[in-house]
This record gives C-alpha cells, sequence and structure tokens, in this order.
C-alpha cells in the first residue's frame, strides 16, 4: 500500500510520462483536450476542483489569448494548461484588473500550472502565450 507521498510522487511520474509518449502524427485540439485532462487529474490528485470547461484557441508562436476570471481571496488555485504535440512552449501569466503581473508559469514546456492564491477577491487575467512552437492550446481553472 502507498502512503499519499508516494502517491503523489507516482501520479506525477505517470503524469511526466504521459505527456512525453509520442503522440498522433497530426495536431487537434482533441488532443490537447486529451493532454489537458492529464494534467487536470494530477492537480485533482492534489485534492483541487476544476470548474467550468476547457477553454482555448489555435495560436502560433508569439500569439496569445487571455481568459477573464473571478478568484476569489483564501482559496488556492491551480491555473493548468496543455497544447497538442506541435506545441513546444505554451506559457501562462496571470494578471490583476490593472495588468499588473501576480504570477507565471517558469517551464519551458506545453503543459503548464501557475499556483497561486490571491490576497485579495477580484478580476483577474490569464494570458495564455504560445512562446515555442504552434498549435491548439487549452486551460482550465482548478482550485482548493
Amino acid at each position: 500500500m502507498m502512503n499519499n507521498r508516494t502517491g503523489k510522487a507516482w501520479g506525477l511520474v505517470v503524469f511526466v510520462l504521459a505527456l512525453s509518449m509520442p503522440s498522433i502524427s497530426y495536431a487537434s485540439d482533441a488532443e490537447s483536450i486529451r493532454k489537458l485532462s492529464l494534467v487536470k487529474a494530477y492537480v485533482e490528485s492534489l485534492g483541487a476542483e476544476c470548474r467550468g470547461r476547457a477553454s482555448g484557441k489555435y495560436l502560433n508562436r508569439g500569439q496569445y489569448y487571455i481568459v477573464r476570471t473571478t478568484l476569489y481571496r483564501h482559496n488556492r488555485y491551480f491555473i493548468v494548461g496543455a497544447g497538442d504535440s506541435t506545441v513546444r512552449d505554451l506559457d501562462i501569466l496571470l494578471l490583476d484588473e490593472n495588468e499588473n503581473e501576480i504570477d507565471r508559469d517558469a517551464g519551458r514546456d506545453p503543459s503548464p500550472i501557475v499556483e497561486v492564491s490571491p490576497r485579495w477577491s477580484g478580476t483577474f487575467y490569464i494570458a495564455v502565450l504560445m512562446y515555442s512552437g504552434r498549435g491548439h492550446s487549452n486551460i482550465m481553472i482548478c482550485y482548493k
């Protein structure tokens, strides 16, 4: 029987291996959604719940889109994303109502996760940027 810490470590290993597996030869929104479901399963294993549906778009390198949302103080949020097999580096930036950066994804990968606990409730903006590659990308907001 695995303890909770071992279970989380094993979940992360499965998550990383699943994202690095060779994928189908064409890119699609369905592929991006499938990869997002793996990221979602990982944060749910940490006790988070995901709200609403995924938001996404096809992006070329350097393009971005913005998602407006309300976040509440004292909650812990996981803003998760995933790109299809043609996406190399997808970035997520969280901005406040005055366009000040609150947090960002620091990794160079197609599946960013931003974990944040806002100090106030209010309107926030999630900027999704295709840093490298091109293709379908989707994001979802999870919380605990």
